[in-house]
């Protein structure tokens, strides 16, 4: 798949010495089209010495787009093994997912494993298992939860439903209109995604001085547009994520700086190199789905836990303009 994503021979690229460029040669406006564009554009803002680092960091992932091409969407959506919106596909006496305070939370989104199992097909792709799907559900009616406070677990889950034993589920009939979305069937495409300037993995490579030197190597149009993805990296919109998911999950609250310097903050912040990204559904106005001002949900999971299909062990962040 890497040759597919990357062009034959991409990890025998030699990165190029890094180079003076004048500054308006270094605005770039769409995001590197290639590794080798990245790589180019990393020699170019004087981060070429970490070059092998980054390229390393590069994920494969699905991206979710619409399917327009049906004559009746709606119709044909819930039958779709990826989707937003609709009933949930759940397994006989599983209940339907609520807060602590009984009030339902509603399905956001439905991942067929069969369907993006693309990506863990081959070597050095994500490992996780291919049977079965996913139900992500979030407290879509009030928001009230972000995922910077250790409490806020109760405002989000994802079900596992075996193949072949799943029905849809009818919404339950006190779960008000606005969380009851209309569905719409997905069409995976593969690409390509690079770590985010905003990001542990790029801070902790490069120091947090050198990493402003990395945002314009992603483009202005950064994020960009409605995107919905399965794995890979996430398309920031407020700042960085992995150490919010690692703190807040293991108990410590980081609505405020406070968490992060805090002792634990600072004992537990390495562990933020395990997190993933799940799945990210962005804002849909087709759907019904409008996310604080605009945002996006965030579905986080460390490798392991996504090794084993231990999906009730993720964590949510939600961001917005």
């Amino acid at each position: 798949m890497w040759d597919r994503l990357f062009g034959k021979g991409w990890a025998k690229a030699a990165a190029p010495e890094d180079v003076e460029a004048p500054v308006e040669e270094l605005e770039w406006e769409e995001a590197p089209a290639s590794v080798e564009q990245f790589t180019a554009r990393l020699s170019a803002v004087g981060l070429g010495e970490h070059t092998d680092a980054l390229v390393a960091l590069v994920r494969p992932s699905l991206r979710l787009v619409a399917d327009e091409d049906v004559d009746d969407p709606q119709a044909a959506a819930e039958s779709a093994g990826l989707r937003i919106g609709g009933r949930p596909l759940l397994a006989p006496g599983v209940d339907w997912p609520r807060r602590k305070d009984g009030a339902p939370l509603s399905l956001v989104a439905q991942i067929s494993l069969a369907d993006v199992a693309e990506l863990a097909d081959g070597e050095d792709q994500a490992d996780f298992p291919t049977e079965g799907s996913l139900a992500f559900f979030y407290d879509a009616v009030d928001q009230s939860v972000w995922g910077f406070s250790p409490t806020d677990s109760e405002g989000w889950a994802v079900l596992h439903c075996p193949d072949g034993v799943g029905a849809l589920r009818d919404f339950p009939t006190e779960l008000d209109e606005e969380g009851r979305f209309s569905p719409i069937a997905l069409t995976p495409e593969l690409e390509q995604t690079y770590p985010p300037a905003a990001s542990f993995e790029v801070e902790q490579l490069v120091g947090a001085t050198k990493a402003e030197k990395y945002w314009p190597v992603l483009g202005e149009d950064e994020g960009a547009g409605t995107i919905t993805r399965f794995l890979g990296h996430p398309d920031v919109i407020q700042g960085e994520m992995q150490v919010e998911c690692q703190l807040a999950s293991n108990g410590v609250y980081v609505g405020d700086s406070k968490g992060y310097t805090s002792p634990d903050g600072i004992r537990l912040r390495p562990g933020a190199a395990e997190w993933r990204l799940l799945l990210q559904v962005d804002s849909h106005e087709d759907a019904g789905m409008m996310w604080g001002d605009s945002g996006r949900l965030y579905w986080w999971i460390r490798e392991a836990d996504l090794a084993e299909g231990r999906w009730d062990a993720t964590w949510l962040v939600l961001q917005c303009y």
